[in-house]
């Protein structure tokens, strides 16, 4: 007597599920495509223009013809690119340029392609920590955390570049306040685009951006200089060591809190850095802290999978999800939290925290 044969998850036969890991194999690879194209710029090329040979997109993109003629090969397989062989061109399928082009800022999803192959980069060192029972070497996890922030949302354009018209309208008050001047903290700032710009817009107001690398402050400094800036300052600090107190009317976080190694303690040293009743804006991924939970977002396995690859166990005690986050949040002295979603920032979730339970110092 044969071996039993039973159905497979949810009733999927065998055959059925064989026919379901070839389409994996086969998405995997145009995953591997679909990175290619974004960070070659094929897709920015083709995107806007009309119908155009193989030739034509090579020396558009300054590349090699018979690669881009294989990738293109590859992509119009994959049901990305309509080919056309009577006139041998090519063209991005109508509806698909938004999610493909690095000028879509936030709805760029081709930039999640390049997670795949950053995880295949790294599969000997995740399978190595599998078997020791220790979390991913920090440097890979910086790796992840970097694409996490670059792939999801392409974050530093896509929220500076909305920062005033979307993001700070989230909290009563706070446009009224910039303008008439408060005391503003970025952290984790990087280049410093945010605070700049935001300056810019603001001259009344002053803010401060630190960042725990020196080259990312001394490019945000010179940038600053060579603008006129004279509302900036900027100064390597980890926002774990923050030691000032009831200096800021708000601070800021847009992929900060995720770098640092003592997330807890950051949380923490922010509450008690803004004054009473002062706001913290920390961006996070809209993720839940259950693994059954959607939030009707496309399905998130990929990122599910790095964003636990890419933590401590600190951060996933501080960090995971938003029910961790909020509860984190209201540990570390934060009163009141509310909790937002832009509908063009998918990937993204906003929680305004208050310092003090009698509304906000803002308004």
């Amino acid at each position: 007597m044969g071996p039993e044969v039973t159905d497979g998850p949810s009733g999927v036969d065998g055959g059925d599920f064989s026919h379901r890991i070839i389409d994996i194999l086969n998405d995997g690879a145009l995953a591997l495509l679909l990175s290619i194209g974004h960070r070659t710029r094929l897709f920015d090329v083709m995107v806007g223009h009309p119908p155009s040979t193989a030739e034509e997109i090579a020396e558009a993109a300054s590349l090699n013809e018979h690669r881009v003629r294989e990738w293109l090969e590859g992509v119009v397989k994959g049901g990305i690119v309509s080919h056309d062989p009577a006139a041998g061109t090519f063209e991005v399928l109508p509806g698909y340029e938004p999610h493909l082009s690095h000028s879509a800022l936030s709805k760029n999803l081709a930039a999640l392609a390049e997670l795949v192959p950053i995880l295949g980069a790294q599969e000997d060192r995740i399978v190595e920590s599998f078997r020791r029972d220790r979390h991913t070497p920090y440097d890979a996890r910086s790796s992840f955390r970097e694409l996490i922030s670059k792939a999801a949302h392409e974050s530093d354009q896509a929220v500076v570049e909305t920062l005033v018209d979307s993001i700070f309208p989230l909290i009563p008050g706070l446009l009224d306040g910039l303008r008439a001047g408060i005391e503003v903290l970025d952290i984790g700032c990087g280049n410093g685009r945010a605070v700049m710009l935001t300056a810019l817009a603001f001259p009344n107001s002053t803010f401060h951006g630190y960042d725990s690398f020196q080259h990312h402050i001394d490019r945000a400094k010179y940038r600053a200089f060579m603008m006129g800036l004279n509302n900036v300052y900027f100064r390597r600090k980890s926002v774990a060591e923050l030691d000032e107190h009831a200096r800021y009317d708000l601070i800021t976080d847009f992929g900060g809190i995720r770098d640092e190694t003592r997330p807890k303690r950051a949380l923490e040293n922010i509450a008690r850095a803004l004054r009473p009743r002062g706001i913290f804006l920390m961006q996070e991924l809209a993720a839940s802290s259950h693994v059954t939970d959607r939030f009707g977002l496309p399905p998130d396995s990929l990122l599910h999978m790095v964003e636990s690859l890419a933590e401590t166990d600190e951060d996933r005690a501080a960090l995971g999800g938003e029910q961790e986050a909020t509860r984190s949040l209201l540990e570390a002295n934060f009163e009141s939290l509310v909790i937002h979603r832009l509908p063009h920032h998918i990937y993204n979730c906003y929680f305004v925290a208050t310092k003090g339970s009698e509304g906000s110092s803002l308004q």
